[in-house]
Parts: structure tokens; sequence; C-alpha cells
């Protein structure tokens, strides 16, 4: 588990006259002061096992603190141990992208230790690196970090969480290098866009914030915890966020088909064919895949069949929007898509960047066109 990169988790403590002991342990918490915070968690989850924040906050420090116990074994015990207080979470409500992410990626056995690099040089600095942050040594951390990254200036999440350790310090100019320079690495990972657009909303930034955010969704749009940037942004700046609203729903059994419906299911079964061919279509547009597959090529063929259809309606009017403005593709990949569609993402993404960034901000923020 990559402990470095649960710096941004932070939660306000709640305004009270006098902190209770669940509030002084999630102040501890936000202090950067694991080690404090953790005897505190667990005595207080033995006593409430109805908290959800205090077991949310528990899984998350129990893999902070990773770095600081220095035996494999008793790492897997402490990921399972964390893992179960994740579950609990989740079992009494937790929504939390972040939450429900680390709980998907953790084995029910605990798993193994991460793997940073195949370099043993650059491995044994990362995870030097690590220990030093989970015990809040985040200066230490630094010195790991970077020393990767200079053994490997690819390393990704070097740069990522050298830019964590400023997090505590408060050192936005730093934090912002860092996290400028992973996304320089490799544009297409979202947790950089994720955290530096955290940063800058905290700092009341929005606009920066907003293209931050907007980044990390064109970079992993099928990565849940993408949305978390644009979602917290949106609750700030107190923006509302919708897809465009588009209707084309199969008619009920006896029921009359919409034009839109029979010029959008027409185009659909002509790409696919029949069970002893792949329609013509398809094999026009894909000619090295034997195998028919749902596509983009074909869903935004069948969306404009749709629209072009008389009479149209609010939704498929939407359609002709988004189909004039250049961006019917970056709505199928991500509003319309599904596991075959999805892998034509990333060769769009290759040459249409900014049609993406667009779709983003001008059809999904401020939600113009929902119902």
């Amino acid at each position: 588990m990559m402990l470095a990169s649960l710096a941004m988790c932070l939660y306000t403590v709640p305004a009270v006259a006098q902190q209770s002991e669940r509030d002084s342990a999630f102040a501890l918490m936000n202090a950067g002061k694991n080690l404090q915070a953790q005897p505190i968690l667990e005595r207080l989850a033995a006593v409430d096992t109805t908290d959800r924040a205090l077991f949310e906050r528990l899984g998350l420090n129990l893999l902070k603190l990773l770095g600081t116990v220095p035996d494999a074994t008793l790492r897997q015990q402490q990921r399972v141990r964390a893992r179960a207080a994740l579950a609990r979470a989740a079992a009494l409500g937790s929504t939390d992208a972040q939450i429900l992410a680390l709980l998907r990626g953790i084995p029910e056995d605990g798993g193994a230790d991460a793997s940073f690099s195949t370099s043993e040089d650059v491995e044994a600095a990362m995870q030097e690196g690590e220990r030093a942050y989970s015990a809040g040594d985040y200066p230490q951390a630094l010195t790991f970090y970077q020393k990767a990254l200079a053994l490997d200036p690819t390393m990704y999440l070097a740069a990522l969480f050298s830019g964590d350790t400023f997090v505590r310090s408060g050192s936005v100019d730093s934090v912002y290098f860092w996290y400028a320079r992973a996304t320089r690495i490799d544009p297409d990972r979202e947790t950089a866009w994720r955290y530096w657009s955290d940063v800058l909303l905290k700092q009341n930034q929005l606009d920066e914030a907003l293209e931050k955010a907007v980044e990390a969704l064109v970079a992993e749009p099928y990565n849940r915890v993408s949305a978390h940037a644009l979602s917290a942004w949106a609750q700030v700046a107190r923006v509302p966020l919708s897809f465009p609203w588009i209707e084309l729903a199969a008619p009920a059994t006896g029921a009359t088909a919409s034009p839109s419906w029979v010029a959008y299911d027409s185009v659909r079964r002509a790409w696919k064919g029949d069970d002893q061919s792949v329609g013509a279509p398809f094999r026009a547009a894909y000619p090295d895949e034997a195998r028919y597959r749902r596509s983009l090529l074909e869903e935004k063929a069948a969306l404009q069949a749709a629209y072009r259809a008389v009479p149209q309606s609010a939704a498929t009017i939407n359609l002709q929007r988004l189909d004039e403005a250049g961006l019917l593709d970056a709505f199928v990949l991500v509003a319309r898509v599904d596991a075959e569609i999805a892998s034509d993402y990333a060769a769009y993404r290759r040459e249409h960047r900014e049609a993406l960034r667009s779709f983003w901000k001008n059809f999904v923020v401020g939600a113009r066109y929902a119902r």
C-alpha cells in the first residue's frame, strides 16, 4: 500500500468548545501524528462499533503506519486489520471514494508488500522513504524519494510522494512543483492531478483547481476516485454537475418505438451483423479485429442517426449539440461507455485531449443540458 499517497486524506475536526477524545485523535491525524493517534482510535473503535468516520480513520491510519512495522508478516496482518476497519466503514454507509478504492485494493489476506521498482537501489530508496513518511519524518522521506527519482527519473511515485511531504509543511509552491513533475512523467495517471486540485482548492484557487480536477478525469475517467476532485470543487464552488440528458431506451414490450430509437437500433444491428457474419461497418472500421465488439465509432454513428430522425426530442437535440461541438465521441467514451467501448479511450485521448477537457467543462460542469 502506497502510504504517502494517502497524504491528501485530510479531515476537518468538528468545531466544538471542548474537544472530545475522538476529536483529539482526528486532530492528531490531521497534524500527521499518526503514531499518537493510533491507540486512541483503537480504544474508541472497541467501544463504539457504529461510528463510520472513526472506522474510516482507523483504516487509513493503519495503512499510513505500515512503514513503521519492520516485519513483512506483521505488515500483512496490519493490512488485514486496515481492510476490516474500512469494510466496517463501508457497511456503516461510507461513500468516500478513496475509502472504497482502498477497500477494493486490499486482498482479504492482506496481500504482499507493494513493490515500486525492479531496481534494487530504487526499491530500497522508496521503502526507506515510506518508513520515514510513516514515522512523520517528512524531510527524511523527501531525501529518499529524491534519491529514488535521481536513480530513475521516470519514477512517478517518487515525484508524487515528494509533493506529499510538503503538504504538512504548508509549502504549497513545493507541492505544486512536485505534483507538476509527476504529471509530466505520466499525464495519464490521475493521482497527481487530483492531489494538485485538492491543494489548490484549499488555497481557494477555484479556477486552477477546476483545471486540475478535469485533468484527473481526462487521465482516468473509469477510475471512481478520479471524480473526487471535481466533486469537491463543485461543492465548494456551488456549481451543479450532470451529463447532458440523453434518453434512448428500448420500448417496452408491445409499445411503439420512437423514431430516434428505431434509427439508433438499426445502426447498431448493421454494425453487429448476424450470427454468421460481423456487420460490414465494423469490418471496415476495424479491419484488424476478427470478432465484433461494441465500439466508439458504432455508438457515435447510432447516436447521429438517432438525432437526425424526425421528429427530434429534447434528448436528441442534446446529441446534436454535442456533435456540432465536435464532442460526441467524448460523450460516448465518458457517458455511454461499457468495457468494449472503453478499449477505444486511450487512442482517442492521445489525439483529442482538448476535446475531452471541453466536454467536461462545457457539458458537465454547470449541468447546462441536464433534464
